[in-house]
């Protein structure tokens, strides 16, 4: 496991945001020595070593543009959300037969993981 040499610290978002949809983000375009994420008062980006000046402000600005219209805000569902989309799904299959349920409905039956994406969340 690698040690994170320098870290950037970003400002919270006023509006939700799925950091795991940051993270992969981060993945891909903050270049090699990134090492992930931890959230405090700020949301914390680690790299092994001091990124290129480059990779650090497509960082920054990647978090900057990110707003309320944004894929990574409109992506994110809490807990509740989830659950209130999987008690509705599971209060419809009492009216339903086998062959009239979708096939996140025939998961549930079956007792299988739902996604996220099955419950429409």
């Amino acid at each position: 496991m690698s040690v994170a040499k320098y870290s950037i610290e970003l400002e919270w978002k006023e509006h939700n945001v799925n950091l795991d949809a940051v993270h992969s983000w981060m993945q891909e375009n903050a270049g090699e020595q990134y090492c992930g994420m931890s959230s405090h008062s700020k949301l914390v980006v680690h790299f092994k070593e001091k990124p290129s000046s480059e990779e650090e402000q497509a960082c920054r600005d990647y978090w900057e543009g990110l707003d309320e219209e944004s894929e990574e805000a409109g992506s994110y569902a809490s807990a509740e959300d989830i659950k209130a989309a999987s008690d509705a799904m599971r209060a419809g299959l009492v009216s339903k037969t086998w062959d009239q349920m979708s096939a996140a409905e025939r998961k549930m039956v079956l007792g299988l993981p739902v996604s996220r994406q099955e419950l429409g969340v």
